[in-house]
């Protein structure tokens, strides 16, 4: 008896804390654009300036980054070319390597994540 007691009492505070938000709520987001899509249907579900051409910043060296833990060891050397050097677009983030520095994967990483070091991802 105690357990159905306690039971029904752990479903009433469940069923208490949860929120209820209108789906007509837009979110607020900050971004100059966003969408969200549905994976199986692929229809969009929210979209903000979804027709508007932009970079992908950093989610390139989050990829960059995945890829890399995928297919390299950590203490890898990678030994940076003129082309990973000097090939960064002016005025984005860089680590400022010189071509052949040379540095672990783990070590790039590190740069890539914390920096944000394009001449890093080249490399």
């Amino acid at each position: 008896m105690f357990k159905k007691v306690l039971s029904f009492m752990l479903a009433l505070a469940m069923l208490a804390t949860l929120v209820v938000v209108p789906v007509s709520a837009a979110p607020e987001i900050e971004s100059r654009a966003a969408v969200l899509m549905d994976e199986q249907t692929g229809q969009i579900l929210y979209s903000k300036n979804q027709d508007e051409v932009l970079y992908p910043a950093s989610i390139t060296k989050i990829m960059t980054a995945i890829l890399t833990l995928e297919n390299a060891q950590m203490d890898d050397v990678v030994t940076f070319s003129y082309d990973a050097v000097f090939t960064v677009e002016a005025g984005s983030s860089a680590a400022y390597v010189d071509v052949d520095e040379q540095l672990t994967v783990e070590q790039c990483l590190y740069g890539l994540m914390l920096i944000s070091g394009n001449d890093l991802a080249n490399g």
